[in-house]
């Protein structure tokens, strides 16, 4: 009995006494990748892949909206047209936007011209109730790929509209656009 009691006793530091060598340890080698860590060289600059940061604004338009008296509705209704950009901190993404923006909404960011105006009143009639809106949303960045989506909607009377949904898969290293289009059940892969 007394030999199981020293047995019990002498158990315990023997096992205390391999902890203690097993915390010295680490500390070594820690003081050893610290040293090589601090000679690393910095990463290159074509190398770094920056955070994307983006706001939203809405874009002005130079042409005003339609109005004209609507028969099923009591008053004057107007047509309209909105998109929502976005402004981020890499360049060439912003002008792919601008581009995009530029191309659906041509007639709308130049300012009309007499002949214009009277057509457009001519067009009241005829586009009661349409509108047409594009939003643009950052949906995240993954390591050096960033999305954006493209929503747009059309509206021109009766039950629903219909919209269109494109995302853009930007590659920052590469400096690369990936689109993708969804409209309805159907998508196409375009690479550019």
């Amino acid at each position: 009995m007394n030999k199981t009691i020293l047995g019990l006793m002498v158990v315990p530091l023997v096992l205390s006494g391999c902890i203690k060598k097993a915390e010295e340890k680490p500390t070594e080698k820690m003081e050893k990748t610290s040293t090589i860590k601090a000679t690393e060289q910095p990463p290159k600059e074509e190398n770094i892949i920056p955070a994307m940061l983006v706001r939203n604004f809405l874009v002005k338009f130079q042409q005003p909206k339609i109005c004209a008296p609507n028969p099923d509705v009591d008053g004057i209704v107007c047509t309209s047209k909105e998109a929502i950009a976005l402004k981020s901190n890499i360049e060439w993404i912003d002008q792919v936007i601008d581009k995009e923006i530029r191309k659906d909404y041509a007639d709308a960011l130049i300012p009309p011209s007499e002949k214009q105006k009277q057509l457009n009143q001519t067009q009241a009639e005829g586009f009661n109730n349409w509108s047409q809106n594009v939003v643009y949303r950052f949906n995240g960045q993954f390591g050096q790929y960033v999305q954006i989506s493209k929503v747009s909607s059309e509206y021109s009377g009766g039950a629903h509209g219909i919209a269109t949904f494109e995302d853009y898969i930007f590659d920052l290293k590469r400096a690369l656009l990936h689109k993708a289009i969804l409209e309805g059940f159907f998508s196409n892969i375009i690479s550019r």
